[in-house]
């Protein structure tokens, strides 16, 4: 097995590497509902960039008679409109104004009444009604008793035409809500598909944006409804007789609702970012497929939150882009800003491309070094610009954040939790003792070496968000039966296995615990709480203490987490550790596209350079020029003692000088570390050799 060097927890780690390290699926979480959404109609003459060529509200003094009593009424759909079912077992789209129901979506959740409607659609024009296919409510057995798993092939359907043939570029936008499981993948979805042949072909792209496995969108709980755009050029531009549907195909769980459905022109000018990368420690080149589009497992850049002595170098950037306007475009360039306790510290720019057609998209090649290994909030921006500027420029703009700080390696950010996750959400298990955590790496203790002595690191303990949990879950707490253990293990890649280096006792968790950050410190002995010597490791907290559901699942509690729509680094290879691994057998794990909010906080033998702690003042000097050719000079006064060590912490130049005396090194291209003691002042600064 190849060996994976970066240190934070990548998809690529966790996807090829794990996949070998007892790799278990996830599986589909059949659970509580969550929000949704809702449209209107109109066909209009000719159009300005950004005008309106079609328009549906689902207005219910058109669409009511499609619903009585909550059950569907294909044939009243109105004219030009078809509501279908290709599965023939009456799963029909509806008209309504409140949301879905069924035994996952309803408002009481899990063993509540499945007949009740959970919030509608808050959507722009919601309050006149919108378009509902209740996947969850078919797939429920009248008295709540039961959920089946037959799979949606419906759709509603436009087929009185819409003469698009002076329109080269058409975007279709809508509102949304939507909840699928199981089985979404490629070919089952929910999809736009458009007939130009009078119905007899049909040709689409899926609308559904979220993960591979639990795809939600929008909001039925009184948030808003997801605002979706996709560039249909290619399927219904310049087409003289174009027919829709919005079709579910292929899940069987949970909902979808759809709402203010429009065929617009464009603005002439709107390039955007579909996506971005920071490559950290490795460079990617694109050689190995290494930019898959609109995939949620390709984004590789790490943690929220490293302490300073295990920052290593960022080594370039990326970004998805697309021409999304009418007009082409001309002198595109990707900007990247690095920003640092809210000031601009480094800024790169990518070559320029001259012409960038209508409906164009590539990545973005950049190689660049960053190493922002000191304390503070850092902000990685990514925007794009053109001779033309932008219509749009609310959309260009990709922002990632990053925390450096001094004890604590943090998946997500604690303050941005938006929901709760627990390892039966996605082990194969559903056994006491399951367990959440992640992979990580740490680097050599040399890396940040100031003194030529040693170092090491001083595992400490860990830390986890405990959930508010639900109803069913909060006796677990009241009786204080919800336990948990915290351990770090290192990976043996010579047999693929596990060895425990550290653990935690077992520790109570009582009601106070709840809605709260909790401490566990590591049984510390002298011995086990120092790593000498960096490699792969896992951070594992095993949760006791279960429930049975409604539906005789056991299940274990939550912990709070943030998703990829809030924080979208918290998607990195985030790995669910069955028990087993307590017992040093195989790791059960799987890919979450969430992160959890846990962390682990260690320790490092040397002090932060810039601390306030030194018993040294911090010298202040300049190296010039940086970067250079190997010959450099500083502008030390007096006697100072220089030493140069490169990115590993080894030494390879010690010497003396007097004053800015030249200095020349015999060394390969990269990044290197200047230390200058001169009195009892000493700094370090990092010096670029070409």
């Amino acid at each position: 097995m190849k060996k994976v060097t970066l240190f934070f927890a990548m998809i690529v780690f966790a996807s090829f590497a794990f996949a070998q390290k007892s790799f278990e699926p996830q599986k589909y979480n059949l659970d509580v509902a969550q929000p949704g959404t809702e449209l209107h109609s109109k066909v209009n003459k000719r159009k300005a960039p950004g005008d309106v060529l079609f328009e549906e509200d689902f207005d219910g003094a058109d669409w009511s008679a499609t619903s009585n009593n909550g059950e569907p009424v294909p044939a009243n759909a109105p004219s030009g409109w078809e509501l279908g079912d290709f599965s023939g077992n009456g799963f029909y789209f509806r008209w309504d104004t409140v949301g879905p129901r069924g035994i996952f979506s309803n408002p009481e959740g899990s063993g509540g009444d499945c007949s009740l409607h959970a919030d509608g659609l808050n959507s722009t024009t919601g309050a006149n009604g919108f378009m509902m296919l209740e996947a969850d409510h078919f797939n429920s057995a009248a008295d709540c008793s039961q959920y089946f798993e037959d799979a949606m092939d419906s759709y509603v359907e436009y087929n009185a035409g819409i003469d698009l043939s002076d329109q080269p570029a058409v975007h279709l936008i809508f509102e949304q809500a939507n909840r699928m499981c199981c089985g979404v993948s490629g070919d089952n979805n929910a999809f736009f598909t458009v007939s130009t042949d009078g119905g007899t072909t049909w040709s689409g792209i899926t609308v559904s944006v979220s993960d591979a496995s639990n795809a939600t969108i929008g909001s039925i709980t009184g948030g808003p409804a997801n605002n979706s755009e996709f560039d249909i050029s290619s399927i219904a531009g310049n087409e003289s007789n174009v027919m829709f549907r919005f079709h579910m195909k292929g899940v069987s769980h949970y909902h979808w609702e759809i709402d203010d459905v429009m065929l617009v022109a464009p603005e002439n000018n709107d390039m955007q970012f579909l996506d971005y990368w920071n490559d950290y420690t490795v460079y990617r080149d694109g050689t190995s497929n290494d930019y898959p589009l609109s995939n949620p497992d390709d984004f590789t850049e790490g943690f929220y939150e490293y302490p300073w002595f295990l920052m290593q170098e960022f080594k370039g950037f990326h970004a998805a882009y697309i021409n999304f306007g009418g007009q082409d475009q001309t002198n595109f360039v990707h900007n990247i800003e690095i920003w640092k306790d809210g000031e601009i510290v480094e800024s790169f720019a990518t070559g320029v491309v001259a012409e960038l057609p209508v409906g164009e998209q590539d990545t973005t090649m950049l190689e660049a070094t960053v190493f922002p290994w000191q304390i503070g909030e850092y902000k990685f921006v990514h925007y794009p610009s053109t001779t033309a500027g932008d219509d749009i420029p609310s959309n260009d703009t990709l922002s990632r954040y990053l925390s450096v700080s001094d004890t604590v390696l943090k998946v997500c950010d604690f303050t941005k939790v938006d929901g709760s996750l627990s390892p039966d959400n996605w082990t194969s298990y559903d056994e006491d003792g399951d367990g959440i955590g992640f992979f990580f790496n740490l680097p050599e203790p040399s890396l940040h070496d100031q003194n030529g002595v040693a170092d090491y690191y001083v595992l400490d303990g860990a830390y986890l968000y405990i959930a508010s949990n639900r109803g069913d879950e909060l006796p677990l707490f009241e009786t204080e039966a919800a336990k948990v253990v915290a351990g770090v293990y290192r990976y043996n890649e010579a047999d693929d296995s596990y060895t425990q280096v550290i653990s935690s006792a077992e520790q109570t968790l009582t009601i106070n615990d709840t809605s709260s950050i909790v401490y566990i410190p590591f049984a510390k002995d002298g011995t086990a709480e120092y790593v000498f010597q960096g490699g792969d490791y896992v951070l594992a907290f095993n949760m006791y203490g279960t429930w049975t559901d409604p539906f005789y699942r056991l299940q274990s509690w939550n912990v709070l987490r943030t998703s990829n729509n809030v924080q979208k680094n918290s998607i990195d290879a985030i790995a669910l550790i069955n028990s087993s691994i307590a017992s040093s057998e195989d790791v059960g794990t799987a890919i979450s596209p969430e992160g959890p909010a846990i962390a682990l906080r260690l320790t490092y033998t040397e002090l932060y350079p810039n601390s306030i702690n030194e018993i040294t003042e911090t010298l202040d000097f300049s190296i010039y020029p940086n970067p250079s050719k190997g010959t450099f000079y500083i502008d030390a006064q007096g006697t100072s003692q220089v030493t140069i060590m490169n990115i590993a912490g080894q030494v390879i130049d010690s010497r003396i000088i007097n004053g800015n005396a030249p200095i020349s090194i015999d060394v390969v291209s990269g990044v290197y570390f200047v230390r200058v003691e001169n009195g009892n002042k000493i700094g370090t600064k990092r010096l670029i050799v070409e």
